[in-house]
């Protein structure tokens, strides 16, 4: 019972050191690059920022950047991980029956249009919400409600606030 125990606690401080691993990676990864979005930024004319669709796609650019990179690192490795199970019930349902691998295949399909659906409905979702926030974007700027700091006294100011977060890990 003891030895059940100790396993239990552990793999519950394996899973918050990974928690702990995957947020300090989210944090610098995103970071970094913000700092090179920012830095291309300043390279660009202001022409570019006029086109709304590069606008959106900077902005959601620097809006995913602390958690998309991780993310598509996180689950290509879990669709490995996925494959490879498969692969692995389906040898061994092959021993006991053909009919058993091919049930295991056509009943992967409905999840897979399932989701194929969702993900599609998820993107055009995004897709609306940050050509709201662009419109919102530039009806404030407009308006002159918000003042906007350019060129390297932005990168800079942000560089300047981003640096001590690392500090603190």
């Amino acid at each position: 019972m003891a030895i059940e125990g100790a396993l239990v606690a552990l793999q519950s401080g394996a899973n918050q050191g990974l928690a702990l691993c995957q947020s300090m990676l989210r944090m610098l990864l995103g970071y970094k690059v913000n700092v090179l979005i920012l830095a291309k930024a300043l390279t660009l004319s202001l022409a570019f920022f006029e086109d709304s669709e590069f606008y959106d796609k900077m902005t959601r650019a620097r809006r995913e950047a602390s958690s998309r990179p991780l993310s598509l690192v996180t689950r290509t490795f879990g669709l490995g991980q996925s494959t490879l199970s498969l692969i692995t019930f389906g040898g061994l349902l092959l021993n006991f029956s053909v009919w058993a691998v091919l049930i295991l295949v056509v009943a992967a399909i409905p999840a897979f249009v399932a989701e194929t659906k969702i993900c599609g409905r998820s993107v055009s979702f995004v897709s609306l919400e940050s050509a709201r926030s662009t419109a919102a974007a530039i009806s404030r700027m407009a308006a002159g409600q918000r003042k906007f700091r350019y060129g390297s006294e932005a990168l800079s100011a942000w560089l300047d606030a981003a640096r001590s977060l690392p500090q603190h890990f």
